[in-house]
């Protein structure tokens, strides 16, 4: 298409011209008089397709020309403005110069002086006022403006001087290569006349050119000319000529880089050399002599226009090269310079005045294509990439016409992408778009009642609506009938403002208006509605009964009909809502969806069928597309994205009304959520307790609703994390008038800009069905049990059973399912062992002995140990107590709900010095004795509530202090393996009523009920060399990909790295410092063991991010991991307080450590360890307090509700420190290993700097930054 053209430019282009005279002087020649009356149909159109016009243009002036020299001359008048005109619209194009060159060698070839004069007047009159590009045809046009001048004895210089002075403007733009280029190349002789010497020797051949003509010399005017090279000017050329030279002979990578760099800024402002510029560089690429890589090609990129880069970025041969290389490397490089291209805002501004189309930007619909087309050809699979589609697509002012026909975009998509993989992800992006429709174009029922609404011929705002809806169909002129409807409604044209043309609204009667608005007015009122959009919502029979009965024109209630009709149609095509489908079984709508989901999720390739008529509406010159567009997988996605509006009803209705049981509507949930692939494995089990266990209090039923609860949160999080940092880069640099209309109107009443990303998320969850409407029925349902809690007390839900006394529960006998069934038994601890040992990961056999022994001991306890260590000998081939292979326990607690660290364990259980001998022989005599002092602290502190710490330089020296220490008090520590298992399993269970359980459960409003499962598994012995533990996450939380983030010790237990007691090795380079060494760096062969088993564990856990504790241990080369436990993590993502730069100094800190909870915290220092006292200093000093320690354990419980910091020397990530921090949202900084801290004299040394009691200091939970003083400066960040 040509420039838009104003009514001025158009005045400009006709004025003189007696149009219908010039179709007179062909009236008698059909074929030419047909021609002639298209011309001028296309000449008065202020939208041309120049192109197409210029063709018929010149057929025309050639046909005349031959057929009518009289009817021709008259013609020149209008052929010759309008060539010229052309040559100017089209720029570049080479083909409107040379059909001027051929007419006027026509007209030279007649020899008739009054022709020839008459075309040199013409032409001097068109060009002295433009300005074209002249130099591809300039020396034959001079040429034969001579050879006219010379038949029409014209002496004048006619239309030469306009021609120089265009071509002066060429060369005065031209840009030469640099000689700096030319040296590198060796100077070749095809590259010389692009250089600056040969540009300025043109330049003085066009001088003497001029001058000859002046002096009306045309013989050496000739000369000139023959010497004349412009071949230089056209940069295509020097683009062909630079890279010909290229190809034949091998540069250096620096030279070739420096040579394209220069080319590329070259040709910047040229847009017709850019595709040839694509192609050549292309053509490096794809050429494997010349040894040219993608990421080369990438990186000359980054500094050119938009246009440019867009018209290389998104060529099929280049996408193709990328994702076929199988680099993720190159992938991602070429992702990230696509991501520099903004999406075009879409600009809707209204419509044109003249044409009535709809004026905005095509670059935007455009570049929407292309990112679907990368996303198609591979894109998709770098999740980032795809997150900040959907950020981009959610933030932006979409405009996609029926023309655009963007379900071929659709179709091709869902025939690339594994949509199984990320279902959600891929429906969240695809939901988004507004082209789920078959009909193309303006056909039936609206095209009907868009045609009947006008048919009175009286209103012109109906009139321009019909057009819109007939010849620029798309889901714009929902937001036209909209404004109509309210237009209607308010008696008022400020509706239409900006949308329809002011001289249509200058033609709109105020009697047309007012007898609308009335007839409108009494419509409302019979509904009993006050906003006429929600007209709609009433059924069709009802409306048109409500019309029938009213006393209204037949005009009135026509067009009121068929305008609530057309509004009801449209938003269903654009919108994929039928505010009209009835009600369904919501069984039946699932399986439905379901159906529909098995197409559109097949990897069978399907093809569509187009039945699509292009037609061309002349007196605008504007394009239009008819007809449908069906295809299989499209189709099924249309029917599954309109089912699902009446989804989220049935799920509204079915919380409302509480049609279905507790348990049956959590079962309906986790279908809905299983349909678009959301993992909800919580859900899953808890239904599966409902369904299978009995007798839980109604205290255990709040509980078990919070554990769901926490695993919506979780998802929820997930949204947030996937895409709220894309959503808040992109908002920051996107002006208001190029947001989405939702976040526009926000912005009108009052929502600050910061607000928005927010704004957007809750718009991405709502379209989601079954996220709010689960939140709301859990927060209904809690708020109802808790209200019951609170007036009546805790009392059994269900009839309680008999507990089963003579059972126990083999680790490896239970399947997945019913360890979710046995949950509450089993405990959170060993079935998510059990769910990971099904699955073939190394878990070790396990005995479980029930939760509900704890309130109800079995007299036959005895027994079933003896049965549990057979069973645990059997598959170890070890003996319990023996000293030849000797088999060692760890006697570990598990509830249903999560108690990290307060719950006790015992572990190297069944060791005495007999035992200890059949240790020694395997590991040495340090690790038989580290094992024996390991078993006595754990025993005496669970079984005796001895939590001493005894003084020792060796394990030996150790053990002994712990059989002193139970000698002084009178404590016998049972030399008999067998008695220690036994006392060690009642010692657990009495955990469960311990001080410290019974505080943390008070404090975490946790159910008494539940009790602790004891697992008792065969000892990993990874306090021998060559061994060793980790506790890690299976995320990063700061990037959250997936790579182990957490600590190890080698020689260690798992015990160790949470107690605090040992300061850790980072495992992952990228929790560390420059001065720190990882076990990545350390031991490459066992972080990438780790990485493995990360990978591994949180698939199988349903993706759910989780913490691990593994043992490890090196047989030969290899390095074997045994998984120990692991849970769910818990991640945030909520904005957190940062110190303002200016308290960021360096000089302000003191030390690092590892940031494990929370950001900027000021306050005062305490050593405290007395909760009394905290509480005191808590209430009298009326400002944050940070607890100092050197180390925390799970004591330190009762401690956390008074404080507001937590610093220690010790610890890492997966600390009791760090553990404690997040359950109490206390901020913490752990591993300060330059902090010596002096707890008896309540202070701390770092350096020279002495922390006393009340001492103002800060910290950063985020940095794991120590700050000297207060600040009282704070940012919120992510």
């Amino acid at each position: 298409m040509g420039p838009l053209l104003s009514a001025t430019e158009l005045y400009s282009q006709t004025k003189g011209l007696n149009l219908r005279g010039l179709v007179r002087a062909v009236e008698d020649k059909p074929g030419l008089k047909k021609k002639a009356e298209s011309l001028v149909v296309q000449a008065l159109s202020a939208r041309k397709n120049w192109e197409n016009f210029e063709r018929e243009l010149f057929s025309f002036a050639k046909s005349l020309y031959w057929s009518d020299r009289q009817a021709f001359s008259q013609y020149l008048g209008f052929i010759i403005p309008f060539m010229v005109y052309s040559i100017n619209a089209l720029k570049e194009a080479k083909k409107p110069l040379t059909d001027l060159e051929e007419l006027l060698e026509l007209v030279s070839e007649t020899d008739d002086p009054s022709l020839a004069s008459k075309t040199l007047t013409l032409l001097e009159e068109n060009l002295k006022e433009q300005e074209i590009t002249v130099s591809q045809r300039f020396v034959p046009l001079m040429k034969v403006l001579i050879k006219l001048s010379d038949i029409g004895n014209d002496s004048k210089a006619g239309p030469w001087f306009s021609l120089i002075k265009n071509l002066r403007r060429e060369l005065d733009l031209y840009r030469a290569v640099p000689e700096t280029i030319l040296k590198e190349l060796n100077f070749p002789e095809s590259l010389r006349p692009y250089t600056e010497a040969f540009l300025q020797n043109q330049s003085k051949l066009v001088d003497e050119l001029q001058k000859a003509l002046q002096k009306d010399q045309k013989h050496r005017a000739i000369e000139t000319l023959e010497k004349l090279n412009l071949h230089f000017l056209d940069q295509r050329n020097l683009i062909k000529d630079c890279f010909t030279f290229i190809k034949k002979n091998p540069f250096p990578p620096e030279t070739l880089k420096i040579t394209i760099e220069t080319i590329t800024g070259l040709i910047q402002e040229n847009p017709e050399a850019i595709p040839l510029m694509a192609e050549e560089l292309l053509y490096l690429v794809l050429s494997e002599e010349t040894g040219f890589s993608i990421k080369e090609m990438l990186s000359y990129l980054k500094d050119l226009d938009r246009k440019t880069k867009a018209g290389i970025l998104f060529r099929d041969n280049l996408l193709e090269r990328v994702f076929n290389e199988q680099s993720r490397d190159t992938e991602q490089t070429y992702l990230s310079t696509v991501s520099t291209l903004r999406c075009p805002p879409s600009q809707f501004r209204g419509y044109d005045r003249d044409t009535w189309e709809p004026e905005y930007n095509p670059q935007h619909t455009d570049h929407l294509k292309n990112l679907f087309k990368v996303l198609s050809f591979g894109g998709y699979r770098h999740k980032w990439f795809l997150y900040r589609a959907v950020a981009t697509l959610y933030i932006t002012d979409l405009f996609i016409p029926d023309d655009a026909i963007f379900q071929r975009h659709i179709t091709n998509y869902l025939n690339s992408v594994d949509l199984k993989e990320s279902l959600l992800e891929h429906l969240v992006l695809l939901r988004r778009l507004p082209v789920y429709y078959n009909e193309i174009g303006a056909t039936g029922t609206i095209r009907d009642l868009s045609t009947r609404l006008d048919s009175w011929g009286n209103d012109p705002v109906l009139y321009f609506l019909r057009k819109q809806v007939h010849v620029n169909s798309g889901p714009h002129n929902l937001n036209l009938t909209e404004a109509v409807i309210r237009a209607w409604a308010t008696g008022s044209r400020k509706p239409l403002s900006g949308l329809v043309p002011e001289d249509l609204l200058f033609e709109l009667s105020d009697e047309t208006l007012n007898h609308i608005s009335e007839a409108m007015a009494l419509l409302l009122q019979k509904l009993s509605l006050k906003e006429p959009l929600e007209v709609i919502q009433k059924n069709e029979p009802e409306l048109k009964k409500t019309l029938d009965e009213m006393s209204l024109t037949d005009e009135m209630r026509g067009k009121l009909y068929c305008l609530f009709g057309l509004y009801r149609e449209l938003k269903r095509k654009y919108t994929h809502r039928d505010t009209q489908k009835n009600m369904e079984n919501i069984t039946l709508v699932i399986n439905k969806m379901k159906a529909q989901k098995d197409v559109f999720t097949s990897p069978e390739k399907t093809s569509p069928q187009e039945d699509l008529y292009h037609k061309r509406h002349i007196a605008f010159g504007i394009p239009s597309v008819l007809g449908t567009y069906r295809e299989k997988k499209f189709d099924a996605l249309c029917e599954f994205f309109k089912e699902e509006e009446n989804l989220s009803g049935l799920l509204e209705e079915t919380i409302q009304k509480k049609t279905a049981s507790i348990t049956e509507t959590l079962k309906l949930f986790n279908e809905v959520f299983s349909l678009y692939g959301l993992r909800t494995p919580t859900l899953r089990d808890n239904i599966s307790v409902l369904e299978n266990y009995k007798g839980l209090y109604l205290s255990q039923m709040v509980d078990l609703f919070k554990l769901v609860q926490k695993e919506l949160i979780t998802i929820v999080e997930g949204f947030y994390r996937q895409y709220l940092s894309f959503i808040d880069e992109l908002l920051k640099d996107t002006p208001e008038e190029h947001l989405a209309g939702y976040l526009r109107d926000s912005l009108r009443t009052g929502t600050p800009k910061e607000d928005l990303s927010d704004l957007v998320m809750r718009n991405i969850l709502a379209l989601q069905p079954g996220i709010l409407q689960f939140d709301r029925f859990l927060n209904e349902t809690l708020r109802s049990m808790l209200e019951e809690l609170e007036k009546g007390g805790d009392r059994p839900f269900s009839e309680r059973p008999e507990i089963n006394t003579d059972a126990y529960i083999v680790l490896s006998r239970v399947t997945g399912d019913e360890a979710g069934a046995l949950w509450p038994s089993l405990g959170t601890k060993a079935k998510n062992l059990i769910i990971l040992k099904n699955k073939g990961l190394p878990v070790p056999e396990g005995v479980i002995l029930p939760s509900e022994w704890t309130f109800s001991v079995p007299s036959s306890l005895k027994e079933l140990l003896r049965e549990a260590i057979g069973e645990l000998e059997r598959a170890t081939g070890k003996l319990f107590g023996h000293p030849e292979r000797p088999l060692l326990l760890s006697v570990r607690s598990g509830s249903y709900v999560s108690m990290p660290g307060i719950l006790d364990s015992i572990l190297f259980c069944g060791i005495n010095k007999t035992v200890m001998m059949g240790i020694s022989k395997e590991y040495g005599d340090t690790v038989a004795w580290d094992c024996y002092q390991r078993f006595l602290s754990h025993y005496l502190s669970v079984v005796h509530g001895l939590r001493v710490k005894v003084e020792g330089k060796t394990p030996e020296e150790l053990a002994q202090g712990y059989l002193d220490l139970a000698k002084d008090r009178g404590i016998i520590v049972p030399e008999e393996p067998f008695e220690q298992l036994y006392q060690s399993v009642i010692g657990v269970w009495r955990s469960w009523s311990s001080e410290k359980a019974i505080s943390y459960r008070r404090v975490m409003n946790i159910s008494e009920h539940w009790g602790t499962a004891v697992i008792l598994m065969p000892m990993v012995i990874a306090n021998a060399p060559g061994s060793g533990a980790s506790v890690f996450f299976t995320r990063d939380p700061r990037s959250f990909e997936v790579v182990p983030y957490g600590d190890t010790l080698f020689n260690s237990t798992g015990d160790d790295i949470v107690s605090g007691r040992k300061t850790p090795i980072k495992i992952s380079k990228s929790q560390t410092t420059e001065q720190e060494e990882s076990l990545e760096d350390i031991e490459p062969a066992l972080y990438r063991a780790h990485c493995k088993i990360a990978r591994a564990i949180e698939q199988i856990m349903d993706g759910f991010p989780q913490e691990v504790e593994l043992a490890y241990k090196r047989k030969g080369t290899a390095w074997h991991l045994t998984i120990l436990q692991t849970r769910n993590l818990e991640f945030s993502r909520t904005l957190i307080d940062r110190f303002h730069e200016s308290c960021r100094m360096a000089s302000n800190i003191l030390t690092r450590g590892v940031g494990v909870n929370g950001g900027a915290l000021s306050g005062l220092a305490t050593f405290e360890t007395r909760p009394d006292r905290l509480k005191r200093l808590k209430e009298t000093l009326n400002m944050p307090l940070i607890l100092f320690r050197t180390q925390t354990s799970t004591e330190d419980a009762h401690l956390m509700r008074y404080v507001d910091g937590l610093v220690t020397t010790t610890g890492g990530v997966t600390s009791h420190a760090s553990i404690l921090a997040k359950k109490f949202g206390i901020t913490a900084v752990v591993g300060c290993g330059e902090l010596k801290i002096m707890e008896h004299e309540h202070r701390a040394v770092v350096g020279d700097f002495v922390i006393e009691e009340g001492s103002p200091v800060s910290i950063d939970g985020a940095t794991g930054l120590l700050y000297r003083g207060t600040c009282p400066l704070l940012v919120k960040e992510r």
